[in-house]
């Protein structure tokens, strides 16, 4: 109860704090109702934020061991966010209070757990050393601790401690040596299987840098073949202005050719038929006359 006390003292300091940080004015006052919660205690011997935020808004403080509403008649409209969480605070950190902490009862005989504090009190369970509680309170020479069956009751607190048994200790460094050896199988097995992907990759990568080897020689000869370009364009242009020059020269031989191979044939044929004209005229001229000789002889 102590530490949730202590707990909303702490709260209720802070929002003091933001609370005087403000500037009041009259006129920003509304009438609003609004309910504070007042959490006070028997053991409470001296002013704690609750009081003095209490006595800033003048409320009234009611001290008593349960949760009382009051209310509060006027309230500045910047306020209200504040107290909506202060509110929202005072019902959120007992519940996270409420997981306290484990603790483990020191290696000794069975320790007696009892209804309340002092040894008057009935012994309501004796709990063996080793033995995990929960707090739930704790003072200065007892401790109210709840064991795993749900029971509660009052505990010496020089037998608890926060450190676990050893015997609790060799049993999880046992089970963490079981984990880190399945662990370590299964990192060998993969840094395997990882190492026959890094030689895949490996090789890959190889294949890859000779294919980018011989496009990049590619690609330079490329680029030294079309350097020249306009060059190249320009000797095609001028080798085919020449060809078709000497086209031209080639059809007017041929023409001449043609022409030259006509008179020829006409020329010999023209001779020919002057020879055979010749020949006939010729064959039909009268040879010369000759004498007889005597027929006396």
């Amino acid at each position: 109860m102590s530490c949730q006390v202590a707990v909303f003292e702490n709260i209720a300091r802070q929002l003091y704090r933001l609370l005087q940080g403000l500037v009041w004015k009259e006129n920003d006052f509304v009438a609003c109702p609004c309910f504070f919660i007042i959490l006070g205690d028997e053991s409470i011997k001296r002013p704690c934020g609750f009081y003095s935020l209490a006595k800033h808004l003048n409320v009234p403080i009611i001290m008593n061991k349960k949760l009382v509403f009051n209310c509060c008649s006027v309230l500045n409209y910047r306020l209200f966010i504040f107290t909506f969480l202060f509110l929202f605070a005072c019902v959120a950190l007992p519940l996270a209070e409420a997981s306290a902490k484990d603790l483990y009862v020191k290696p000794s005989a069975e320790v007696a757990l009892r209804r309340g504090q002092g040894t008057e009190y009935k012994i309501v369970s004796m709990v063996r050393d080793g033995t995990k509680v929960e707090l739930v309170e704790e003072n200065e020479s007892y401790t109210r601790v709840r064991l795993d069956s749900g029971l509660e009751g009052w505990m010496l607190t020089r037998f608890l401690t926060p450190e676990p048994p050893l015997s609790l200790v060799v049993v999880n460094l046992r089970s963490d040596k079981e984990k880190l050896e399945e662990n370590s199988a299964e990192a060998a097995e993969r840094i395997k299987e990882l190492t026959l992907a890094l030689a895949s990759a490996r090789e890959e990568l190889e294949t890859l840098r000779n294919e980018r080897a011989h496009l990049s020689e590619e690609y330079s000869n490329l680029q030294k073949d079309t350097a020249n370009v306009v060059q190249i364009k320009n000797d095609l242009e001028r080798t085919m202005a020449e060809k078709e020059a000497l086209q031209d020269k080639l059809t007017v031989v041929e023409e001449q050719y043609n022409t030259i191979k006509k008179d020829s044939t006409m020329y010999w044929f023209l001779a020919g038929a002057g020879v055979l004209i010749l020949g006939i005229l010729f064959g039909k001229m009268p040879g010369p006359s000759r004498k007889r000789k005597s027929s006396l002889l």
